[in-house]
């Protein structure tokens, strides 16, 4: 994970639980309890804002697994590269 990945998931862990909504257009609130979050300036920042709240999460997860799965892959090649040069020398 890179320095800014690790800096969005602890700003995630460490905000109000999701998910969020948009009520009377510019307030912040959790579909929970309804909790207050924040006000927006303009509407389209608060839709942007409950967005963000909403589904960096899974992005973050989503962009981990693909690092992961890169990773095996990288480490697969790897291992074949030096089972066929092994072979190649025997």
């Amino acid at each position: 994970m890179t320095p800014e990945q690790i800096a969005a998931r602890a700003l995630v862990d460490a905000a109000t639980p999701g998910p969020v909504a948009v009520r009377h257009d510019d307030h912040i609130c959790s579909t929970d309890e309804m909790r207050y979050i924040a006000t927006a300036n303009r509407p389209a920042d608060a839709e942007f804002i409950a967005w963000c709240f909403n589904n960096v999460p899974a992005l973050l997860d989503a962009l981990a697994a693909a690092e992961a799965r890169a990773e095996r892959a990288e480490m697969e090649r790897d291992y074949d590269r030096r089972q066929s040069a092994h072979k190649s020398t025997v």
